[in-house]
């Protein structure tokens, strides 16, 4: 913290103004000024992290400085009802595998919708109606609850256990934890929301929106740096059999174990997404046909090893990939490379399927694009 800047006419009067309590005064509001400085950059952060682990961690970064407790614990739920609540669990702010798991928030629900700020836990405690709601959460040590409360209403809690010196949080600590905590709490939605904007729910991958505006990115940057990159159309062999089979929940079971395998195989860089029905698509940024093809050839031969049980049944999947190689020199609009990709696809289809076809535009389409 700053001092008080010394000069002439502030050393004349200094007894005066320590004797009437000015200084202590002005130091406490500069000491304030200070602390909202700290707060302002923090949001500032809080904000630029780009998902709820960076978040998390940077929380973590923030408190260790001036307290640590035994236990920190984030449960939220992302946006779709029936998905399962992530839960972040931390001990003596190290990672550790979660002691509580929470299949619902519903019991918290109605709590915080008439409380919905951090409340010390021995009144949570207390006031709460359902008594099993906070006996589950024993085992955390905890201090403090602080509700997550979106659009929507509670979408998670955090609970801070008890300082591992055992002493109580002071009130400037609690207020710092409060107003953290709302902070984290807005910017942890807007990433919930954005990520359920441009995931396809079934799969957990990109939808085709974020798959074509990624797309438009990559035209750009080869229109400016001259770079490459691939398209891979990919589709499930003979899918319809397995849904007119063993019915939907298998093909649903089928398609989200397929795209954990594809995710497998790829860079994080790279693009993944669902189109619709059985069909994918696949990004490849700044890369070269040869590797194209490699990847390509990669991902049909895991695909073939896999086997996906259900209830009683071992199914197993083929798929056909149909590759489009763009450079500088066979730029088109995205709308047109993605049906250039899926003729090659549907040539895999035509010939045999579970293979692979490279988009090869003919003559005349060279002839058309150096004219142009």
């Amino acid at each position: 913290m700053k001092e008080i800047p010394a000069n002439e006419l502030f050393l004349k009067h200094y007894d005066i103004l320590q004797e009437t309590g000015i200084l202590q005064q002005l130091n406490a509001q500069q000491h304030r000024i200070h602390e909202l400085e700290e707060l302002l950059s923090n949001a500032v952060e809080i904000f630029n992290q780009r998902s709820p682990d960076e978040l998390v961690h940077f929380l973590i970064s923030c408190i260790v400085d001036k307290f640590i407790p035994s236990h920190l614990v984030f449960f939220f739920k992302n946006h779709k009802n029936d998905d399962p609540i992530t839960t972040l669990c931390f001990e003596q702010l190290r990672p550790v595998k979660p002691k509580v798991v929470l299949k619902t928030l519903d019991d918290y629900r109605h709590f915080f919708s008439r409380y919905p700020n951090p409340i010390d836990f021995h009144l949570f405690e207390y006031t709460v109606e359902q008594k099993a709601i906070a006996n589950r959460l024993k085992i955390l040590d905890p201090a403090i609850i602080v509700p997550l409360i979106g659009m929507d209403g509670l979408f998670g809690l955090i609970v801070i256990g008890r300082k591992v010196l055992g002493e109580e949080y002071s009130p400037e600590e609690m207020i710092l934890l409060d107003k953290l905590m709302k902070f984290a709490s807005i910017s942890l939605q807007n990433k919930i929301y954005y990520t359920s904007s441009v995931t396809d729910y079934k799969t957990r991958l990109f939808n085709h929106a974020y798959f074509m505006r990624r797309l438009q990115e990559e035209i750009a940057k080869v229109k400016r740096y001259a770079s490459a990159f691939s398209i891979l159309a990919i589709d499930v062999d003979h899918f319809k059999v397995i849904n007119d089979k063993h019915g939907h929940l298998a093909g649903d079971k089928a398609l989200f174990a397929l795209a954990r395998t594809l995710e497998r195989t790829l860079r994080e860089e790279d693009v993944l997404s669902r189109f619709g029905g059985e069909e994918f698509f696949v990004l490849l940024t700044d890369n070269s046909l040869t590797r194209a093809i490699q990847v390509s050839e990669r991902i049909r031969s895991e695909v073939e090893k896999m086997r996906v049980e259900y209830e009683d049944f071992i199914l197993k999947l083929t798929i056909s990939i149909g590759v489009n190689h763009v450079n500088a020199g066979r730029l088109a609009s995205e709308n047109e490379l993605i049906a250039q990709a899926d003729k090659a696809l549907y040539t895999s289809k035509n010939n045999g399927r579970n293979q692979i076809t490279i988009y090869n535009p003919g003559f005349l389409y060279k002839a058309q694009h150096l004219k142009s």
